[in-house]
């Protein structure tokens, strides 16, 4: 699994009273480039084609919490 998920225990953190979480990004579009659009790039090219506002609105409402 991508984003360091394997290098945690879940039960080590519920042996301990804590619930283990992830963010995972989901699916959004801006604009790049040029077409076509090319998704799970990285921040950096969010951040090079959007103003603050537009990003803050990405990362706020483009994500969900997963227990592995």
């Amino acid at each position: 699994m991508s984003g360091g998920v394997d290098l945690y225990s879940a039960e080590t953190f519920r042996a301990r009273g804590m619930r283990l979480q992830f963010i995972r990004t989901t699916p959004f579009e801006y604009a790049q480039l040029r077409p076509p659009f090319v998704p799970n790039l990285s921040i950096i090219d969010v951040m090079m084609f959007n103003p603050v506002e537009a990003i803050r609105s990405f990362l706020y409402r483009n994500y969900e919490l997963f227990e592995a």
